[in-house]
């Protein structure tokens, strides 16, 4: 689980390898990753490490 910035919008959401995928969140991180806090602790999901995956990040392959 991740939260992760959409491409060329200024939105974020958060996403799990369950398949769940978070409401997006227009600008404000904090609020995709108290989402998917939630998701993890009411599932049993595992949180990524980092859970906050920056855009420079994923161009350069860390997925």
């Amino acid at each position: 689980m991740s939260v992760r910035p959409r491409r060329r919008l200024r939105h974020r959401q958060a996403r799990c390898t369950c398949g769940w995928e978070g409401q997006r969140r227009w600008v404000v991180k904090a609020a995709a990753a108290i989402e998917a806090w939630s998701h993890a602790y009411g599932v049993g999901c595992a949180p990524r490490e980092p859970l906050v995956v920056e855009a420079a990040d994923l161009a350069a392959g860390d997925r």
